[in-house]
């Protein structure tokens, strides 16, 4: 049996055949569902159990995507599928049956997948990856807003000309002890390392730190941000007091996309209204990221987006309470307003049905 491998935008011709797909989740060997659009309606199969899917030769270009289970709404979070799909031939038959195989893909928070197109050429089918892409892997609160950004979004992510060049610029003024103590600092850089596979450059983000003398940290691989953000902080020490007029312009990412740069720090500074300045001078939109208790999320009097992030419990460290099922909530509350500016977009309108990937 011959087998093809599809990754990204690979595609394979076969025999135009009775098909068998199946998709199962990597790790558990669990079965997925499947579902087949035609002209963007679902499409019934010869034969449909949670174990296998049977189609009639598609006479018309067919979509395979993958769903959640119904009570779920969206994938787990870790989740990876592998589809596979044969062709049927004759029981003592000499010619031998194509297999397709569609490896690891992850679905984490969406609420469902494309994996293949099938085109019909007479006799011939053509079976086409759907941006197939594997992942970085990711852990911990990064992973967790990933998934829900796409959860959220309803893609795994931006098409290429809506994504931005994200930043990270953490406070440092003293006041902010406790958020690095406590981790909230450590686990809001991570936000943006995760939100980054969604929106901006996988994985790539740029921190600094937000002092008398801002300074940018060089460029890392985003699973070591987080650390070396705080391993800074620890070497340079906090500073009295923090001035939004000291945020510097946004650095170069490498590319020439819009970007878009986060502020961490535990209050929305009283001078926020130089910050929707700067954004205007240079075209860098800027963020807020807050550690403290809710109050100060949505869009500020100034124009300036903030979103609050709840500290853990006395005693407890952020990164491992936010992976709470008890957290889940509030975990969702942040990571949507994380996003709102895709959602909503800039001047209000609702991007979610287009423009995405």
């Amino acid at each position: 049996m011959p087998t093809y491998m599809l990754h990204q935008d690979d595609r394979v011709r076969i025999r135009s055949r009775t098909l068998h797909l199946s998709a199962r989740q990597a790790r558990t060997n669990r079965p997925v569902r499947l579902c087949t659009e035609v002209d963007g309606l679902p499409d019934r199969p010869y034969h449909e159990s949670p174990e296998l899917t049977v189609l009639p030769a598609p006479a018309r270009s067919m979509l395979v995507q993958v769903l959640p289970d119904p009570d779920a709404g969206v994938f787990p979070d870790a989740t990876t599928v592998t589809l596979r799909l044969w062709t049927e031939v004759s029981p003592g038959s000499r010619e031998e049956a194509d297999e397709v195989v569609v490896n690891a893909v992850d679905v984490s928070g969406l609420v469902s997948r494309e994996l293949v197109l099938l085109t019909p050429d007479g006799p011939w089918l053509t079976v086409s990856a759907v941006n197939v892409v594997a992942d970085d892997p990711v852990d911990g609160f990064a992973a967790r807003v990933r998934s829900g950004a796409r959860a959220v979004l309803g893609r795994d992510e931006l098409a290429a000309p809506d994504r931005v060049d994200l930043l990270v610029g953490v406070d440092v003024s003293a006041s902010m002890r406790p958020a690095v103590s406590d981790g909230s600092v450590a686990a809001l850089v991570d936000a943006v390392v995760g939100l980054s596979y969604v929106v901006g450059q996988p994985g790539r983000v740029r921190a600094g730190l937000l002092g008398r003398r801002p300074s940018w940290l060089p460029e890392l691989p985003g699973r070591e941000l987080s650390a070396a953000v705080v391993a800074e902080i620890a070497r340079a020490g906090l500073e009295c007091g923090f001035r939004t007029s000291a945020v510097p312009p946004a650095v170069t990412v490498g590319t020439d996309r819009p970007a878009m740069m986060f502020l961490v720090t535990d209050a929305v500074p009283p001078d926020a209204g130089v910050l929707a300045e700067a954004a205007a001078r240079d075209g860098t939109t800027r963020h807020v990221l807050v550690s403290g208790w809710p109050g100060a999320s949505g869009v500020s009097p100034t124009g300036v987006r903030c979103t609050v992030l709840e500290p853990p419990p006395p005693a407890a460290f952020a990164s491992q309470h936010l992976l709470q099922p008890s957290s889940a909530t509030a975990v969702e509350s942040f990571v949507s307003s994380l996003v709102a500016y895709w959602t909503t977009g800039a001047g209000g309108t609702d991007h979610r049905q287009g423009g995405f990937r």
